[in-house]
Parts: structure tokens; sequence; C-alpha cells
């Protein structure tokens, strides 16, 4: 399965207060960071902004690999349907651009489930009580059932973790990887 890698950077940030792919840690911006690991896996990858964010943004990375929100979506399922509508034969890697603490590892660990169980729509990290669905695998195939799920109306009380629930998904546990999901929703 070909891949693409999408560094999710249009949240609102709300809990951050602030573009959490600009904040600076050890002179690089976080969203640098994550891309790091795209391109030590030689991977092409798109970075899912918002307009707004396209100057900023620029002073890091050329226009052609912004993806702009597009779809009129909660949450992150804003960039990932605008990823899906943009390139809808791609599978995309997806990463949130707060992923810092993301080890290469992790990442092949995920690409390894994928070569080995291809007949599911998600490959996804779930530690025992949740998905965690920024490092995960979104087929084309899945993408395509939840734009069609969306343009229907059928995501109310929408969450990442129902359609997991919901769809066929390869659960990767986190043992071992758990250093690479710390959360940085809040400062």
């Amino acid at each position: 399965m070909k891949l693409r890698g999408l560094i999710l950077c249009g949240g609102e940030s709300k809990r951050m207060g602030r573009d959490k792919g600009l904040i600076v840690e050890n002179g690089q911006p976080w969203v640098k960071i994550v891309s790091n690991l795209f391109e030590a896996l030689r991977m092409e990858y798109f970075l899912s902004i918002n307009a707004s964010q396209e100057m900023r943004y620029n002073k890091f990375f050329p226009s052609d690999q912004f993806i702009y929100d597009a779809v009129d979506a909660p949450g992150p399922l804003r960039g990932i349907l605008s990823a899906h509508n943009a390139f809808p034969e791609n599978n995309w890697l997806i990463l949130a651009c707060d992923m810092i603490e993301m080890k290469g590892e992790t990442i092949k660990n995920i690409i390894d489930k994928v070569a080995q169980n291809p007949d599911y729509e998600y490959w996804i990290y779930k530690n025992p009580s949740f998905f965690e669905p920024f490092c995960g695998v979104y087929s084309a195939r899945g993408l395509h059932k939840l734009v069609e799920a969306y343009q229907h109306g059928d995501l109310s009380g929408f969450s990442m973790q129902n359609i997991f629930k919901h769809a066929a998904v390869f659960c990767c546990p986190t043992a071992g990887h758990q250093s690479s999901f710390k959360n940085f929703n809040q400062i």
C-alpha cells in the first residue's frame, strides 16, 4: 500500500491558546519536528492547514505541500476529509503537529502492521482505554466510506473514537510505544 504522510495543523488550538504547530522546541517549530519523521522515512507528506495559516507556515514549507481545509466538518475530520478530497486515491499516515515525542520505530511498526494485515480500513494504535488516532494509517477505502457517511449526515455525535468503533480497524497496542503518545494539548 502506497502511503503519503499528512500532518494535521489546522486545528483551532483552543486549549493551547496558540497555533501548536508553530510552538518552538529546541529551536524548531513543532511542525518541523514532526515533518522530520516523514523525511527520515523518505515519505512524501503534506500539511493540513486552514487558509489563515498559509503565510506563517510558508516560512518553513512550500505552498505545494499544503492541503487547505475545504470541508466543513468537526475537529480533525476537517483536515482528514479535505486531504481525501484533494487526493481520493491516497492512503494516509496521519500525525498531529503536536506529536513531537513520536518515535520513528512507532511509525515503522504501524506501517509493518499495514503490510502484514492489508484487509482493514484503518490501522490505529490503541491503549487499554481508547484509540490513539494520530499515528495511524487511514485507507482511501475507509475514508471514502467516511465521506459518504458525512455527506448523508450519518456522523452525528462525531468522534474519532466512534468512527473507529464502527469500522474495520486493525488495533495495534501502544505497549512499548507509550512515550510516543505524550499529550501536549494544554499549556
